[in-house]
């Protein structure tokens, strides 16, 4: 079952990292 704690892990980190890009291009795009 390590493999589905890795999955989990990546997705929760890509998530982080989506939302925090998307609101820093929606922030910057912002003029």
């Amino acid at each position: 079952m390590r493999v589905v704690a890795a999955v989990a892990r990546t997705a929760l980190v890509i998530g982080q990292l989506a939302g925090f890009v998307g609101s820093n291009f929606h922030h910057h795009h912002s003029s």
